[in-house]
């Protein structure tokens, strides 16, 4: 295209025309501003269109030049028109001709001519640099298409980076964690066989000790053959011990029963106790004067406790009860005693000594029946051996007073020998028991010992 196609163009009436400057410069996003000229008719001006003052060109159109900020297009000389309806000084109609719509000569002539001048060397200028930008416009759109393609093109490397990046840093991950794990199963490895060291030391010393044990082992066993040999040789005597300590016992028994019929016929025998009680005037009143409230006491047969009855007859017969004392009164029984618990003194031994003397004070061995048990108001006799103090049960004590009750002693499969029971004056008792007490080391005593002034056999 040509330079003067691309100059812009103006249309009768001021209206403006499509540059070629402006097209070519839209694609590019920016736009060239130069100095614009518009041409004015007479008849759209009240001056005189002969005055040619300030440049005028009297009734032809005027080039008025305009500031670039108000987007105006110029227009060359070669395009202004030739008026036919031009009115000259005179009021005459003058056609006008194309070479009368040229400026006239003025004094300012040549400062417009230099402005025109300059102002289409600008133009020219400008269409140049519009060549120049547009070529630089298209070069830089196939940059930039270029430079889209290479950003789509990086977007998806960098996504793929992006995930290769993350895999890596997960495998990274994992091989940390992996190698977290492997210093700790080292660490755990070297724990282990330390601690395997330790315990192969601990078997070893085990070993010996266990070498040491089987020898003792060894040595035990012989000495328990030996023992065992010994154990059945005891077991041996044992036996023959038992069987000759029955024996005895079945000639004790044999013999107290016959002396018992001897002396006090085959029974049932009554033993009748005089008790030193408070006087009470009502229930003492049919008593004579130096007479004291009296039970009775009826002792098995001789056929189940021979050795035990003829030993508390003898006790009786030979006074040996009298002038002693019941001290003890606890929950479960009263007992006497050959010792007065209060006022110990030397006539409990004299006492003691008639019963050792006599070969009276205890039983040869605990005589017992299981058809004989510690029921209530029973009597027997206390201690190991038993004797000589007796008591009388006050409840059912068949589980203390039975075999195996008393495990203080040592041969607690023993019971006590029960021999008899109360079967009169329970009155009596039971003023005797009510009796005021109090308790120190002994247990639980009487105030006031309750003396047993005598005992005697009613019926031989």
């Amino acid at each position: 295209m040509s330079l003067r196609n691309r100059l812009p163009r103006v249309k009768s009436g001021g209206e403006e025309a499509s540059s070629p400057l402006e097209t070519s410069f839209g694609s590019a996003d920016f736009e060239v501003s130069s100095p614009t000229y518009q041409v004015t008719s007479p008849l759209s001006d009240d001056r005189d269109p002969h005055d040619y003052s300030n440049g005028s060109m009297g009734g032809y159109s005027n080039i008025v030049k305009d500031s670039p900020s108000q987007n105006k297009k110029h227009l060359p000389v070669r395009h202004l028109k030739y008026d036919k309806n031009h009115t000259g000084h005179d009021g005459s109609h003058q056609p006008s001709s194309p070479m009368s719509a040229l400026p006239r000569k003025s004094p300012r002539k040549g400062k417009s001519s230099l402005v025109l001048i300059v102002s289409v060397l600008l133009n020219v200028f400008l269409v140049i640099a519009a060549i120049y930008f547009n070529s630089l416009s298209s070069r830089s759109e196939i940059k930039i298409k270029h430079l889209e393609s290479l950003s789509e093109k990086n977007g998806h490397t960098i996504s793929t980076l992006t995930g290769t990046r993350d895999k890596l840093e997960k495998e990274l991950h994992d091989r940390e964690l992996e190698a977290k794990n492997t210093r700790l199963l080292q660490e755990k490895v070297g724990h282990f066989t330390e601690e395997n060291a330790h315990l192969q030391d601990i078997v070893s010393t085990l070993h010996q000790q266990v070498n040491v044990l089987d020898n003792e082992k060894n040595h035990l066993h012989t000495e328990l053959e030996s023992h065992a040999k010994l154990g059945m040789d005891l077991e041996i005597k044992k036996q023959a011990y038992a069987e000759k300590i029955h024996h005895l016992q079945q000639k004790i028994q044999r013999e107290s029963r016959r002396e018992a019929l001897e002396r006090f016929g085959p029974g049932p025998h009554l033993v009748a106790m005089e008790i030193g009680l408070p006087r009470d005037a009502e229930k003492d009143a049919h008593l004579s004067e130096g007479m004291h409230p009296t039970f009775q006491i009826e002792l098995f047969s001789l056929d189940l406790m021979p050795h035990t009855v003829h030993l508390f007859l003898e006790q009786v017969e030979h006074k040996l009860w009298d002038g002693c004392y019941f001290n003890l009164n606890p929950e479960h029984i009263v007992q006497t005693s050959v010792y007065n618990l209060n006022n110990p003194d030397a006539s409990a031994l004299e006492r003691m000594n008639k019963f050792k003397k006599a070969s009276l004070d205890k039983v040869s061995f605990q005589e017992y029946s299981e058809d004989l048990p510690h029921l209530q108001w029973t009597v027997g006799f206390a201690g190991r051996p038993g004797g000589p103090d007796f008591y009388i049960n006050k409840s059912d004590n068949s589980h203390i007073h039975g075999p195996g009750g008393q495990e203080h002693h040592h041969l607690n499969e023993e019971a006590d020998p029960c021999f008899g029971k109360v079967v009169r004056g329970f009155d009596v008792i039971q003023r005797l028991i009510e009796q005021p007490i109090r308790r120190d080391a002994s247990g639980v005593i009487f105030e006031k010992p309750i003396e047993l002034i005598s005992a005697k056999i009613l019926k031989k």
